[in-house]
């Protein structure tokens, strides 16, 4: 029983810990975002329809296609990591975008780019996994 309890909380422990390198990823990134990101003008020239999974197949969703120029006046072409249905854009609609000034290819919409929503998710992950970790450290083993 005691090797079983260890043993749940060692797994829970090493699924925080992975959880935490995550957070730190997800942190760098932003900082990145931040530092090196230069914010431009952009104009959506399309939609890229991606096929749903899960409980929602059958629903497709849209993630804009954007073309832009960079500071030196080179057109950029990208299709952004966020979609969603409906589709709150319209072909034609400029929108902010900012791209990474060492690497033009890196380019995101400015909402999805200086969003924390992913960060404070996988923290709230971190938090509940080490809590589970802890449980059976912190509570009695159960009676016979």
């Amino acid at each position: 029983m005691l090797f079983a309890r260890i043993g749940f909380s060692l797994l829970f422990g090493f699924a925080g810990l992975y959880l935490v390198n995550v957070a730190r990823r997800l942190w760098l990134r932003h900082r990145d975002w931040q530092v090196k990101g230069v914010d431009v003008e952009g104009k959506i020239v399309g939609f890229e329809e991606r096929t749903a999974t899960g409980d929602r197949v059958g629903y497709p969703t849209f993630a804009p296609i954007v073309r832009f120029h960079t500071q030196d006046g080179a057109g950029m072409t990208f299709t952004s990591s966020m979609s969603s249905r409906p589709n709150p854009y319209v072909a034609g609609q400029t929108i902010a975008v900012k791209y990474m000034r060492d690497d033009p290819n890196d380019a995101e919409l400015a909402s999805a780019a200086s969003s924390w929503w992913t960060f404070i998710i996988v923290v709230i992950f971190i938090v509940v996994v080490f809590t589970v970790a802890s449980l059976p450290i912190i509570l009695p083993p159960p009676h016979r």
